[in-house]
């Protein structure tokens, strides 16, 4: 988990991570596989990173339904229509937002289009899973179920994640380690 205060670079690091924001110097790797490095010319595009990312403001597809904005990811990575649907119903159950799978973003709350967001991410099991301030949007009663369904979903993960917050307490829930990131550094 990173916190910090606001305009800490925070989301940058997220975006830099995700191939969003190039880097000047560093380097990025994952399982020992470098995905970014300007000394050495290396940069391997974002859509070819196996890479999974929350943003804050969430970007649902208005025009896709809940089960297809999950499964999306799933479609772009080679899952049949059938087979994606199937997951992306089992993950809207995990996140307890299954009974609205057929609705159009435009009718969700902000914790249901959260929780919608959250599967998306998570659905396609990326080997990086990079999560920008995941509760934001959920209210105080839906926050601590959604955080600990969240914790039992990171602990059963392949990969690591990256999450983001300002809450101390999410952080110390969803994070195995804590950063304090503070005008980028």
């Amino acid at each position: 988990a990173v916190v910090g205060p606001n305009a800490a670079g925070k989301s940058t690091l997220l975006a830099a991570l995700a191939g969003l924001v190039p880097l000047a110097t560093g380097r990025v790797a994952l399982d020992g596989y470098v995905l970014e490095e300007p000394a050495s010319a290396t940069f391997v595009p974002p859509e070819r990173r196996s890479v999974g990312l929350l943003f804050q403001d969430l970007l649902l597809f208005p025009h896709l339904s809940v089960r297809d904005n999950v499964a999306f990811g799933l479609r772009r990575a080679g899952a049949g229509r059938v087979d994606a649907g199937r997951r992306a119903g089992a993950e809207l159950e995990a996140l307890g937002v299954a009974p609205l799978a057929d609705a159009r973003p435009a009718t969700l709350s902000g914790g249901q289009a959260a929780r919608v967001a959250l599967a998306r991410a998570l659905a396609p099991d990326p080997r990086l899973l990079l999560l920008d301030e995941p509760l934001a949007a959920v209210d105080v009663a839906g926050a601590a179920e959604l955080r600990s369904a969240l914790r039992h979903r990171l602990q059963g993960r392949p990969g690591p994640a990256v999450v983001v917050t300002h809450d101390p307490v999410e952080a110390m829930v969803l994070g195995d380690r804590l950063a304090v990131l503070e005008r980028g550094r």
